[in-house]
């Protein structure tokens, strides 16, 4: 992995473990990205920047930004479906979804409170 992308890494985890704020990794990568020539990172972030034009343009909430973004940096995520409901399960942790089993038995739907 190129080192700029693993930069790009290291400042979207802080943006998703809340460490940075929205704009400011937005600023980030606005301002580390625009001018290189390295393949690998200009990928990943033309994937993010998709990502903050569509949250931008008013297509998604910054929790649905967030949802998305976790795909972008590799990080394990599972949506479990069963019949209606469905379960989804991100980690920072790369082996927890390994140690973490879980049985469509043990999902139950969501209950609303009124």
């Amino acid at each position: 992995m190129s080192s700029l992308a693993s930069e790009i890494r290291f400042w979207l985890a802080r943006y998703l473990g809340g460490a940075v704020s929205l704009d400011e990794f937005h600023r980030w990568l606005m301002s580390n990205t625009w001018n290189d020539d390295d393949p690998e990172a200009a990928k990943l972030a033309h994937r993010i920047q998709l990502r903050l034009a569509e949250f931008l343009g008013g297509a998604w909430t910054e929790e649905e930004l967030r949802d998305r973004l976790w795909s972008v940096h590799g990080l394990p995520s599972v949506t479990l479906y069963s019949g209606t409901s469905n379960v989804s399960y991100s980690t920072s942790d790369p082996t927890a979804l390994a140690e973490t089993q879980v049985q469509l038995s043990d999902i139950e739907p969501a209950k609303e409170y009124v």
